[in-house]
């Protein structure tokens, strides 16, 4: 019940703030900034409605996306979950980490 009260008016606010940060912070932040801002609203929305509806126009009772049983969800969350996190891994390594354990 709390993800479907979350997915009703944040994200119906979502499409709101994508445009309040496209014109009033662009000039402040520059392009690429704003290009990353506008990128995680727009694929956390998206990756939303691949496990569930989303509810844009809050009102309004129209919900858009995949509808899947909860038990379907918590391993689709656990799948991804794990894969950001290896990601994450992957890049902190990458970055940071490989010059440190180089003797290895």
């Amino acid at each position: 019940m709390a993800i479907a009260a979350y997915r009703r008016a944040s994200h119906s606010f979502s499409l709101m703030d994508t445009g309040f940060v496209t014109d009033h912070l662009c000039p402040y932040m520059g392009r690429w900034v704003t290009l990353a801002i506008l990128t995680g609203f727009s694929s956390h929305i998206l990756l939303d409605m691949f496990v569930g509806r989303v509810q844009f126009f809050f009102p309004y009772e129209l919900k858009i996306g995949v509808k899947m049983p909860y038990a379907l969800y918590v391993v689709v969350d656990l799948i991804t979950r794990i894969g950001l996190a290896a990601v994450a891994l992957v890049f902190v390594w990458n970055t940071y980490l490989s010059e440190w354990f180089s003797w290895i």
